[in-house]
C-alpha cells in the first residue's frame, strides 16, 4: 500500500511539472509573435515590468513637527521656538503656530542637492527663510547658515503626534 501511494505522488508530481512547461512553452511561443509584430523581446518584457515610481523626497518632512531644541546666540530668540510647531503636508503647503493656536501658513521647497529647506510664509511676521537640513528618523536638525537664513541658530526638531499643550 505503501508503494502505491508513492507511486501515486510521483505520477501527480511528473504530471504537474509536465503541464506547466507546456503550458510556459506555448505561452513563449505566443509572445514571440507578439513582439514580432510589436517590436523586440526586450521591449516587450519591459511593458510586462511592474513600473516603479520612486518616493518623493518630501516624504520624510511630512507630519507634524515640534521645535524641539533650539540653539541661538540670540536668548530670545530661543525663547521665541518655546512651543512652536509646524506641519507640513504633501502638496508642500504647510501650518505653522505656538502651543494650540495656529498663526501662519504658507509652502516650503526642499532641494536634495544642497539639503536647503525654503519656507515661505503667507503671513509675514514670519519672515520667509531657508535652513540646511539633516534628516534622521523622526527627527531633523535645522541649520541657520544657508542663503537666507545666517543667523547661526540650531534647531532640533521632533515628530510629534499632536499639538504641544502649554504647560503654564
Amino acid at each position: 500500500m505503501k508503494y502505491f501511494w508513492s507511486l501515486l505522488l510521483c505520477c501527480l508530481l511528473l504530471t504537474a511539472c509536465q503541464d506547466n512547461s507546456a503550458d510556459n512553452n506555448n505561452s513563449n511561443n505566443n509572445s514571440s509573435t507578439t513582439t514580432a509584430d510589436n517590436g523586440t523581446a526586450a521591449d516587450a518584457a519591459a511593458d510586462r515590468a511592474p513600473k516603479h515610481i520612486s518616493a518623493s523626497a518630501l516624504a520624510p518632512f511630512i507630519g507634524l513637527w515640534s521645535y524641539s531644541m533650539p540653539v541661538s546666540n540670540d536668548v530670545a530668540r530661543t525663547k521665541d521656538y518655546e512651543g512652536r510647531w509646524i506641519e507640513f503636508s504633501g502638496d508642500q503647503t504647510f501650518k505653522s503656530g505656538k502651543w494650540q493656536e495656529q498663526t501662519n501658513t504658507g509652502t516650503f521647497e526642499y532641494d536634495e542637492n544642497t539639503n536647503i529647506l525654503l519656507i515661505r510664509y503667507k503671513n509675514q511676521k514670519d519672515a520667509t527663510m531657508d535652513w540646511k537640513i539633516k534628516l534622521g528618523i523622526d527627527v531633523m536638525i535645522w541649520l541657520g547658515n544657508a542663503n537666507i537664513n545666517t543667523s547661526g541658530d540650531q534647531i532640533r526638531m521632533q515628530k510629534i503626534p499632536e499639538l504641544p499643550e502649554n504647560p503654564h
